[in-house]
């Protein structure tokens, strides 16, 4: 069973990627590029690798500041979910490491201050793709994209969602973005704490 969640605070996240929206009063900061590191467990809930943990290792090199969300809401919005895919598919704003996995570059990330003192952070790739899956003509390759959220207090611990196979779908009456998990359920980000 797939779940679809709604965006109704466009400008909080590239309008790209939420699964949990940040608080209506969240500021987003401008673009950065002062390198941060988080790292925690993974939890996976439902599929082949439910009840399975790993660890995780966010770098984030580079933050988008609200232009480049707002360019890419419109790609969104013309082009859809391809167009988003194409447009960012160069930018490398920091990289994910699951395990002991050759990490992914992130493709967009966005933080915004909360209401905790601390911040929001979203960041969304293009997944690697299996050559089984796009030979076969898997499902699968209607969800190209990873989606991360974490939600970090002022201490630098916080915890939050991960999306390993997701779509994304401009709702034109809700005036929103819709993030689809291609799972019945995302898996959680426990234990984050800021390295560095």
């Amino acid at each position: 069973m797939r779940r679809k969640t709604s965006v109704a605070v466009l400008g909080t996240i590239l309008a790209l990627l939420v699964v949990a929206i940040p608080s209506t009063s969240a500021k987003p900061k401008e673009g950065s590029a002062k390198k941060e590191v988080y790292t925690g467990t993974i939890v996976f809930f439902g599929g082949r690798l439910s009840g399975q943990t790993t660890t995780f290792t966010l770098t984030l090199d580079r933050t988008a500041s609200g232009d480049d969300f707002d360019r890419h809401l419109d790609v969104l919005k013309s082009k859809g979910q391809d167009g988003v895919l194409d447009a960012i598919r160069k930018e490398r704003r920091g990289t994910l490491q699951i395990g002991s996995e050759l990490g992914q570059d992130l493709n967009v990330v966005r933080v915004a201050e909360n209401d905790e003192g601390g911040k929001t952070i979203t960041a969304a790739f293009g997944r690697w793709m299996k050559f089984a899956e796009l030979r076969a003509g898997s499902r699968t390759v209607d969800y190209p994209f990873t989606y991360i959220e974490l939600v970090m207090d002022s201490k630098g611990k916080g915890e939050g969602t991960f999306i390993p196979v997701a779509r994304l779908d401009f709702n034109k009456k809700k005036n929103a973005v819709e993030v689809e998990n291609f799972g019945a359920f995302p898996a959680k980000l426990m234990g984050v704490r800021k390295r560095a």
